[in-house]
C-alpha cells in the first residue's frame, strides 16, 4: 500500500472488492498526523516491488478510511491498531488479487488454534532487511496459554481474548 512519503511500507489484505484491512499505525506520517484518503494509493498485485513491468498489478484510488476508534497513535502501543481502506472502485478480481477468506463461525480461539496459517508480506526478514519479493510463510495459530506464557511481559500488554491471537514460532523465554 502507499501511503504517501510511506511508500511500500505497509500491506494490507483485501477482504471484498472494495475493502481492505491494514494496521492503523500505517495510516500516519512521521509526525502522527493521519493520511487523507486522497493520498493513500493503494497497488494490488505486487510480487517484485523492484519490477514496475508487472502487467497484472492495480493501482486504485482511496474513496474513505476508517480507523479503529480506539486506537490512540500517540500511545504507540498496539491496542486497536487496525483499519479500514474503502477504495473508490473495485478490485478485478483474479489469479493475483482475490479477496483472503475469512471463518464465518463465532470468535472461538479453540476452533483454530494449533491449526497453520499463511501470512504474506514484505516485513523484515530474520537478517533484518526488508526483501523485495513478497515473501510467504506459515505459521501455527497458538492458543491463549501458550502465547501469554511465551512472554508474560509483552502478552499481558497487549493479549486480549476475543481481540487478538498470535501465530507463528512461539518464544521460549
Amino acid at each position: 500500500m502507499e501511503t504517501g512519503p510511506l511508500k511500500d511500507s505497509c500491506g494490507a489484505t483485501l477482504i471484498s472488492k472494495k475493502v481492505l484491512v491494514t494496521a492503523a499505525h500505517c495510516l500516519f506520517d512521521g509526525e502522527g498526523s493521519q493520511f487523507g484518503a486522497r493520498h493513500v494509493d493503494v497497488t494490488l498485485g505486487m510480487h517484485n516491488r523492484s519490477n514496475s513491468e508487472e502487467t497484472w498489478r492495480q493501482t486504485i484510488k482511496t474513496a474513505s478510511l476508517v480507523v479503529h476508534p480506539g486506537y490512540d497513535h500517540s500511545r504507540g502501543d498496539f491496542k486497536d491498531d487496525i483499519a479500514l481502506v474503502i477504495l473508490k472502485n473495485e478490485v478485478n478480481v483474479n489469479d493475483f488479487e482475490r479477496p483472503i477468506c475469512l471463518w464465518n463461525s463465532g470468535y472461538d480461539l479453540n476452533e483454530i488454534a494449533n491449526k497453520s496459517v499463511t501470512v504474506v508480506g514484505w516485513g523484515y526478514t530474520l537478517d533484518h532487511e526488508q526483501p523485495q519479493i513478497l515473501q510467504k510463510a506459515i505459521m501455527k495459530v497458538a492458543s491463549y496459554e501458550e502465547c501469554f506464557e511465551s512472554n508474560k511481559r509483552f502478552f499481558s500488554r497487549f493479549m486480549r481474548p476475543t481481540k487478538n491471537f498470535c501465530a507463528g514460532d512461539v518464544l521460549k523465554i
